[in-house]
């Protein structure tokens, strides 16, 4: 689960990325905003790949390994909730260009509804 939630973010990160769109300063920060969520979403997905690596070679143990991906669940979960806020907000806040908004907006619906089925 923790991958899909984690493809989720950078769904959601994606959709906030095209509703980014010319050269002010709300652009530049909804373009900030996106590359940071991407940034976190990649950095969970590379936590979770380090905490298998770490359970095939026995450096952890089963319930070491369920704890830590709890916790990358729980910053996935949190992370995917921040995503589809900022991307919401852009989507309101934004001056977008005509086509764009469909666009994004399609996204951000696809990434709330995969959240929804990736959530427990």
């Amino acid at each position: 689960m923790t991958i899909r939630r984690i493809a989720v973010v950078l769904a959601t990160a994606a959709a906030l990325g095209l509703s980014a769109c010319g050269g002010d300063d709300t652009t530049e920060q909804l373009e900030q905003t996106g590359q940071e969520l991407q940034q976190k979403g990649a950095d969970l997905q590379e936590q979770a790949a380090e905490i298998q690596r770490k359970v095939q070679s026995g450096e952890l143990t089963a319930e070491q390994a369920a704890e830590e991906t709890r916790k990358i669940q729980e910053a996935a979960t949190d992370l995917a909730g921040e995503a589809t806020d900022a991307a919401s907000e852009a989507l309101e806040d934004a001056d977008i260009p005509a086509g764009a908004e469909d666009d994004a907006q399609k996204a951000l619906e696809e990434a709330k509804k995969q959240l929804e089925e990736s959530t427990p």
